[in-house]
């Protein structure tokens, strides 16, 4: 039990910080200058290249996080029921009736699941993959912000080409 103990210790999911000035940046450039569109349309593919690989690297960490959460659980069942297979043993080398003892030690699946639940390392887990959760749903939007920004620049483009701009100008 000291080995898996050490070993949960080691094998702690690290969060890495969120690129949080990336992502405030890219934000900002979902904004579009219509006076500045060369420079919008030359920029785009680029910057939705940058979104979709933050976006995989992030999917990535979500699923470790949950593969994290999954370890997590299985060495919390197996601390649960180490110790109850401890503690029935140490009744019996004292002494004690041993049918008496077990039928109050014996934990039941339910017992067991919810004690999984409760343990340290799996709320820890679970905060974890919530959080990698919240930032993949963040750039899934902005990924799909990114396309639409993309069909924007293309119809603004269409009404440049159209002298839309210059006639607007003129009419003010």
């Amino acid at each position: 039990m000291v080995a898996r103990a050490q070993s949960r210790q080691n094998s702690k999911v690290r969060s890495e910080p969120e690129e949080v000035d990336d992502f405030r940046e890219l934000e900002d450039a979902l904004r579009i200058d219509e006076h500045a569109l060369e420079e919008a349309l030359r920029d785009q593919p680029a910057m939705f290249y940058r979104v979709s690989k933050a976006y995989a690297l992030e999917m990535s960490r979500r699923d470790a996080a949950k593969q994290a959460l999954a370890d997590a659980e299985a060495r919390a069942d197996l601390d649960i029921r180490d110790e109850a297979r401890e503690e029935e043993a140490r009744a019996a080398r004292k002494g004690k009736d041993k049918d008496a003892m077990s039928s109050k030690i014996k934990l039941t699946e339910g017992e067991i699941k919810a004690r999984v639940q409760l343990s340290a390392e799996v709320e820890q887990a679970r905060a974890v993959l919530a959080s990698r959760s919240d930032s993949v749903a963040k750039l899934t939007a902005l990924k799909e912000a990114f396309q639409q920004r993309s069909y924007a620049l293309k119809d603004l483009a269409s009404l440049y080409v159209a002298n839309y701009y210059t006639a607007s100008e003129n009419n003010a």
